[in-house]
């Protein structure tokens, strides 16, 4: 059974050990940018952690402009082993169900204040373009780093 949780202060480090863990040979985190860049940010809105038997799976965090209406996906992650399992689209639609009751116009991956990635890294984009797509997102560039 998937929980999902707030992610906060007290769990943060079970998003950080996940995704330096899968992802960190190529894009590792440090625990003070990833403070910085979503507890520290004047952008940052509603995030989350998703468990499965109390273990970390997946993630996402998020971002929103009300004035501009533009809200971003600032990280989003599950685990290799958890995926093609609804986890991601889980935790996608709750935070578009919150854009929406904000009415947010706009939203876009990556890119956004004190942002993580410019965009989805091209090491990435075989994986997720489809996925994103698939959930009527639009590529508009790709993002070299």
């Amino acid at each position: 059974m998937i929980e999902v949780k707030n992610l906060n202060l007290t769990n943060y480090k079970e998003v950080l050990t996940l995704w330096n863990d899968e992802v960190g040979f190529i894009y590792p985190i440090s625990e003070e940018i990833f403070l910085t860049r979503v507890f520290k940010c004047d952008f940052i809105f509603s995030s989350y952690i998703a468990y499965v038997d109390k273990k970390a799976v997946g993630f996402i965090v998020s971002k929103i402009n009300e004035i501009n209406q533009i809200a971003w996906i600032s990280l989003i992650y599950v685990s290799k082993k958890y995926r093609k399992q609804g986890i991601g689209s889980n935790l996608l639609e709750k935070i578009e169900k919150e854009f929406r009751e904000k009415e947010i116009k706009k939203i876009k991956v990556g890119a956004d204040f004190d942002n993580f990635f410019p965009g989805i890294p091209c090491d990435f984009v075989n994986a997720s373009n489809a996925w994103f797509e698939k959930r009527n997102y639009k590529m508009i560039r790709y993002t070299m780093m």
